[in-house]
């Protein structure tokens, strides 16, 4: 008897879905309190490793041999291209994380300037609403890119 493969693309698929859901509601999340104002620079530097995770992530179920006819069989839809879909997630993930990576201060070491001292008392540093203001369009672009 052959090894049954489909219980691996039946995982790969489910794990396809269960991190953009995932991708989803953290990025819902961080665009809503970036829209509020003061969100710390170290919760948008969790954000921004777990983006690249994500990236790393797809890149590997993308490469999945067989995924794209079985994502097909299994939503019915044999137009469908996960292929493409991966990639628009890729694109989508990477522009905010990249904006970030750009947009988070370092010190002159190279290291994050997470915090501030305010009266010799250690402060968060967070974003502004118009700081923020940006990263919450790449946000939404993120967001348009995937459907739950």
């Amino acid at each position: 008897m052959a090894y049954d493969a489909t219980s691996t693309l039946t995982f790969a698929l489910e794990k396809a879905d269960r991190l953009a859901v995932q991708i989803f509601n953290e990025s819902t999340t961080i665009k809503s309190r970036a829209e509020l104002g003061g969100i710390s620079y170290s919760d948008l530097h969790d954000y921004m490793t777990t983006l690249d995770i994500r990236i790393t992530d797809y890149t590997e179920l993308d490469a999945q041999p067989g995924i794209v006819q079985f994502a097909r069989d299994q939503k019915s839809n044999q137009a469908y291209d996960i292929g493409a879909e991966f990639n628009a997630m890729i694109t989508n993930i990477t522009a905010v994380r990249d904006w970030l990576n750009t947009n988070l201060p370092l010190s002159s070491g190279g290291f994050l300037e997470e915090y501030t001292r305010v009266n010799f008392v250690k402060v968060n540093r967070t974003f502004t609403v118009g700081q923020a203001a940006t990263l919450v369009t790449v946000i939404d672009d993120l967001l348009a890119a995937i459907e739950v």
